[in-house]
């Protein structure tokens, strides 16, 4: 009977992420396969420049949660940035499991296995979840600001509540647990924005109006735009991909930001309509999230090992 030791420890953690990554690829190609119907309908002849384009602008996103990742990381552990992109590339294809937990603890074991203390890891997660949804709620009701839209009472509720699990999830109670159960000198207590903070929010405000561009993109696109402007497009987004960071810690809950998503749509356009937005652009997202942890999770490794060789 095989007993693992601790010299085995790495091994076994690699390979749980890899049976993670794995389980995470076949809940894509379930997904694809359950609604490749209501995808036939979208004429893909014309749309496929369109596609083209917001999965190599999904890229810049990609890479500035990747640096506010690797800013977090460094300040506990000496990882290389291309060790950690291949890392960190490789946890983000988890993502597509049905709960945000299944991520967490890919990456957890990916990290783990190259010595990182699994608490470090997860106070980091903490934080950067922390911040994804601060940024998000800060752009969603600048865009609303700017562009003069009649806040109706979903849209008001949904802010609410994200705001009072924002404030709670930054309360020093909480941000006190977290530190103290970090098990690393390198987080120490502190409960103010730093200016490592700003910038970070910075960077992920960036990527949350990247994404709002590239679902007006898509919109006119598809021709669907309507009476949605840029700055509506961009807090639409903003607003439903936020929920769906909140409802992603439970099974399922990822498709909380599709709901969200086809009914804020459904306030300028028919709800049919809304909900196959919503569904191309959940392709769009899947297919350049894993597009592009695959291509720099390869090229990360390729240029390590050329290093390696000198």
């Amino acid at each position: 009977m095989f007993i693992p030791t601790k010299r085995h420890l790495p091994t076994l953690l690699r390979r749980l992420a890899s049976i993670l990554t794995l389980l995470s690829l076949l809940v894509v190609g379930a997904w694809l396969y359950s609604v490749r119907h209501d995808l036939a309908t979208i004429q893909w002849r014309t749309l496929w420049p369109v596609f083209v384009l917001l999965i190599g602008m999904y890229g810049l996103s990609f890479l500035l949660s990747f640096a506010v990742w690797h800013s977090y990381i460094r300040s506990a552990a000496s990882i290389p940035w291309l060790r950690d992109l291949q890392l960190y590339a490789h946890s983000n294809i988890s993502r597509r499991l049905p709960s945000g937990l299944g991520y967490l603890v890919a990456r957890s074991a990916q990290y783990s296995a190259e010595g990182s203390d699994v608490r470090v890891v997860l106070y980091f997660s903490a934080q950067e979840l922390l911040l994804q949804i601060s940024s998000g709620l800060a752009i969603a009701l600048a865009a609303a600001i700017l562009s003069g839209t009649v806040v109706q009472g979903f849209y008001i509720a949904i802010l609410i509540l994200s705001v009072s699990i924002a404030l709670f999830a930054r309360s020093p109670v909480m941000m006190r647990l977290l530190q103290n159960n970090s098990g690393n000198r390198a987080v120490a207590a502190k409960t103010t924005v730093s200016r490592a903070d700003l910038w970070r929010l910075i960077a992920y405000g960036s990527a949350w109006l990247n994404g709002g561009v590239m679902l007006f993109i898509l919109l006119l696109g598809l021709d669907e735009a309507g009476p949605i402007g840029i700055w509506q497009a961009i807090g639409l987004w903003a607003l439903s991909g936020t929920v769906g960071l909140i409802a992603g810690v439970v099974p399922m809950g990822q498709f909380a930001r599709d709901a969200a998503l086809s009914i804020l749509l459904g306030q300028y356009v028919a709800l049919p309509t809304a909900i196959l937005v919503a569904l191309a652009f959940r392709l769009v997202l899947t297919v350049g999230d894993l597009g592009w942890s695959l291509v720099l999770t390869g090229i990360a490794y390729l240029t390590q090992k050329k290093y390696c060789r000198l």
